[in-house]
């Protein structure tokens, strides 16, 4: 996996199996025009290189296509990768709108928003289905919480007067 954070190339060899990372290095330097050692790497070692010249080479390279492009052609050369996406702009994934996890949800503040979930989906803790709710604001629950643990009014009265609450 190749992540570039901040104009470094972090290439992850503790992520994956050294020889899938091989492949997958030999792959993306072959589709970005770069030959296999053109990072400062020896010929099929893949990490032992300068992370600053490797960034600046796949970022030159990154630059003369589009995301979807290089995405397109990566997946297809088997390289793992995806497109970072803009809030507004995830919405409109199709693999977002396949799982089904772009939800709306009333806040009460915003009014209707629509938040995203968790990719994945547990078979013991299948997802909520129906409107979702807004996570309690502080201070929402605070009565509620202490009388479940044995305060009385007088008492929760008193914590509020003593600001503790």
């Amino acid at each position: 996996m190749v992540v570039v954070r901040a104009g470094r190339v972090h290439l992850h060899p503790r992520l994956q199996p050294q020889r899938a990372h091989h492949v997958q290095h030999a792959r993306l330097c072959r589709h970005i025009g770069q030959a296999d050692d053109g990072f400062g790497h020896q010929s099929g070692v893949g990490c032992g290189g300068d992370d600053r010249a490797a960034g600046a080479a796949i970022g030159a390279a990154f630059k003369t296509r589009t995301t979807a492009a290089w995405t397109e052609i990566l997946l297809k050369a088997g390289v793992p990768c995806g497109p970072i996406y803009s809030v507004d702009r995830m919405f409109e994934d199709p693999q977002v709108k396949h799982l089904g996890i772009a939800r709306t949800m009333q806040h009460p503040e915003l009014g209707e928003i629509e938040v995203v979930g968790l990719p994945m989906n547990f078979s013991r803790y299948p997802r909520q289905s129906g409107p979702l709710t807004a996570a309690p604001r502080q201070g929402d629950q605070t009565e509620q919480i202490l009388t479940g643990l044995g305060y009385s009014p007088a008492q929760i009265a008193e914590l509020r007067t003593r600001f503790v609450v």
